[in-house]
């Protein structure tokens, strides 16, 4: 299939063969073989919501490093005060 998005890539690995946007990523599970499909960039919901966006996705992982993050910088903003 002729891929639309002028990228150069002939990234068959979409569902079905089919071509993915640039900005997508996908991770395929070896021993079953499962296929998930992710949006790469930038998140103005989480730049918003911050932490509660990896809660309602359960995806906690994410959310351990949003919070030790935010942890990190308040803890670091209030050293560099005098």
């Amino acid at each position: 299939m002729q891929n639309p998005f002028g990228n150069n890539d002939d990234n068959q690995g979409g569902p079905g063969g089919l071509p993915l946007p640039p900005n997508y990523a996908t991770v395929v599970d070896p021993t079953t073989g499962e296929m998930r499909l992710g949006k790469v960039g930038f998140s103005f919901t989480a730049l918003i919501f911050t932490f509660l966006v990896p809660v309602f996705r359960n995806d906690w992982y994410n959310f351990l490093c949003m919070i030790g993050l935010q942890a990190a910088f308040l803890w670091a903003s209030t050293r560099s005060q005098i």
